[in-house]
């Protein structure tokens, strides 16, 4: 490298050391023609990444790039009214039948309520009918069907054994309750089997609460204008499972959804709009969470949550939270997650964390997920959050996460972290991420943030990261550190981190980074990387950088690093191992600081506009940037 182009370097420097520099031997090249968007590699393959054409989730429709679109319709529908992904046009929740009671399946021993009934002789059948749920529930069988005619019931009842409770729909037939600190309708152990068909319910207090009833079924309700849950299933003596499909949840407090150490299905189905507590606190659409024996469960007792082509959508601080229990989200839309109320801190759209209290952190106590299909989108702060969990996300898009409220900081689409302190940890704890296929762009500070966790990134996508809006600093694509601080690397056991197939492209102040960590990279294209907005520093394709006391390589094969505004490789105490890479336009090619090394593999070139010529490594006294803030 020329002196002229060591004093353009200088421009971004406060100081400059003297130039050093060494060839990099480098061997043959060759080009191929790949169709768009693919891109051509080094080794004449074509790389693929992004969701694949047949990769969207069912409803979603693939963009002919990188990404998926939900299929729905081009305005929000109104109260009382939804579509799935798929549909295009806003439905009732279920068809009303004709008469008095509609579609209801009858039985020998149904029991029929009408409050419109007024002989005063009511013996339940359907001449004479009920004029109250309580009574039908009472006089019911168990497993008997309790036909609800069309009218608004004042309803608070709790029901020990099984009941099959069929409104003629929800349009027409609501129970309303009055009670805050109660569900409408409390199915407790006992009510193993139960059915709600074509109800709505509305008013103070929880929807439907389960409390110890397995198999229980709800089947097209509306669940709407509720102070504060929508469905609970807790665990009390045993664990409830429930199975929710066709049904809508809007305008409730608190939560749409709760679980304590209990198992729900959640299909075909919508939680929206989900206001604070009156305190300013949550909004969260789904709250899934472990019971310990504190609270009653022995021994602890996970949570699980199965949400299948579902919609999520306009909760406040958490669309999804998941803490000690497991998840599994199928071709479903989690979109616009706002800020708490009180604080304007949060709204992110997945979190998914293990629970550390009352008994510390401990294995038993961690979460996993596995996302596939899906789009999380408009969320803040963090869009997928992980910390002490296991976590696989495939065919996913996760876009557009702007920078918590309160702060503007973050912005992050995906977060994965080392769960916590060296004094709270045990020794075999661990966070990991699996990310293939899948589209992430539009974030701030970070498009993927890896921090002490293990990772494996195959065939993704990582586009368009903005800087940091607090500070306008950073704006990397792929960040993987170890640690923040020298006190929470102790803590943090080695981890694989292992990066192919990846395209990162449009990033501010850094493509990749990889600091105290060993990884492995290959197959990946690093494009159109800037200088960082803030102050014109860095703009380099990759920095592999140890800032602590660990060690730090990278080995780099069949890899492409393109239009750097800086370096397009900066090692600072680092070691690497190249093989079959290019380096493209980029102001230096490599820049080697601090005692780092780097070892030919072959076959590296380097120049611009097309690399052909042999690469150069530079000292040119270029410092790392600081980690990033990574409290989550």
């Amino acid at each position: 490298m020329g002196a002229r182009a060591v004093a353009v370097a200088c421009l971004y420097l406060t100081a400059c050391a003297e130039e050093t520099t060494e060839t990099v031997p480098s061997g043959s090249g060759g080009g191929v023609s790949c169709p768009a968007p693919q891109r051509a590699l080094p080794d004449g393959s074509c790389l693929s990444v992004g969701v694949p054409p047949d990769g969207c989730g069912s409803g979603f429709a693939h963009d002919g790039v990188y990404g998926c679109e939900p299929v729905l319709p081009s305005e929000p529908c109104d109260a009382g009214f939804m579509a799935i992904p798929g549909e295009t046009e806003c439905r009732p929740v279920m068809a009303c039948g004709a008469g008095t009671w509609g579609d209801i399946p009858t039985e020998p021993n149904t029991q029929y309520v009408d409050d419109d009934y007024a002989g005063g002789d009511s013996d339940g059948t359907a001449s004479k009918p009920w004029t109250t749920i309580e009574a039908a529930i009472f006089a019911a069988q168990s497993g008997a069907v309790i036909a609800v005619a069309e009218g608004v019931y004042a309803v608070s009842a709790v029901s020990p054994k099984t009941i099959r409770i069929w409104g003629v729909c929800p349009e027409k037939t609501e129970f309303s309750g009055a009670s805050f600190d109660d569900a409408i309708i409390t199915l407790l152990a006992g009510a193993d089997g139960s059915e709600i068909h074509g109800v709505s319910f509305r008013g103070q207090g929880v929807g439907i609460g389960v409390a110890g009833a397995s198999d229980v079924q709800i089947d097209r309700v509306w669940v709407h204008n509720l102070s504060t849950t929508g469905i609970g299933a807790i665990y009390q003596d045993t664990a409830s499972s429930v199975h929710v499909v066709d049904s809508l949840i809007e305008h409730v407090g608190s939560f749409g959804v709760l679980v304590r150490g209990s198992a729900l299905t959640f299909e075909r189905s919508i939680v929206r709009s989900v206001a604070p507590s009156l305190s300013g606190s949550y909004g969260r659409g789904f709250n899934i969470y472990d019971c310990t024996p504190q609270e009653g469960c022995t021994p602890t007792t996970r949570g699980s949550l199965d949400i299948r082509s579902s919609v999520v959508e306009d909760t406040a601080e958490l669309g999804i939270h998941i803490a000690g229990s497991d998840l599994t989200m199928t071709a479903t839309l989690v979109r616009r997650t706002a800020p708490e109320l009180s604080t304007q801190t949060g709204g992110r759209n997945v979190n998914i964390e293990m629970s550390c209290e009352p008994l510390g952190c401990a294995r038993e106590f961690q979460s996993t997920a596995n996302v596939q299909g899906s789009v999380i989108e408009q969320g803040s702060e963090v869009g997928l959050a992980i910390a002490g969990s296991f976590v696989t996300v495939n065919d996913t898009v996760v876009r557009t996460t702007a920078p918590e409220a309160a702060t503007q900081r973050k912005g992050w689409g995906i977060g994965s972290q080392f769960p916590c302190t060296p004094a709270e940890c045990f020794p075999d704890m661990a966070t990991s991420l699996e990310v293939r296929r899948s589209y992430i762009a539009d974030s701030h500070d970070a498009a993927l943030l890896s921090l002490g966790s293990d990772l494996l990134l195959e065939g993704t996508v990582l586009a368009r990261t903005l800087p940091n809006a607090q500070t306008g600093e950073n704006g990397r694509g792929l960040n993987i550190q170890r640690c923040s601080r020298p006190n929470d690397c102790n803590a943090v056991l080695d981890r694989t981190v292992t990066v192919g197939d990846v395209l990162i492209e449009q990033s501010s102040a850094i493509g990749v980074f990889i600091a105290d960590s060993q990884a492995s990279v290959a197959r990946t294209i690093v494009d159109t990387t800037a200088a960082q907005a803030s102050d014109g520093l860095f703009g380099d394709g990759i920095i592999v950088a140890r800032l602590f006391e660990s060690p730090t390589t990278l080995t780099l094969e069949n890899s492409i690093v393109s239009r750097s505004a800086r370096a397009g490789m900066m090692l600072h105490q680092a070691n690497a191992s190249l093989a079959q890479v290019r380096i493209q336009c980029a102001l230096l090619d490599f820049a080697l600081e601090g005692g780092s090394s780097m070892s030919d593999a072959g076959d590296n070139l380097c120049g611009c506009p097309n690399p052909g010529t042999p690469c150069h490594a530079t000292s040119a006294g270029l410092t790392p940037p600081e980690p990033l803030d990574t409290d989550m």
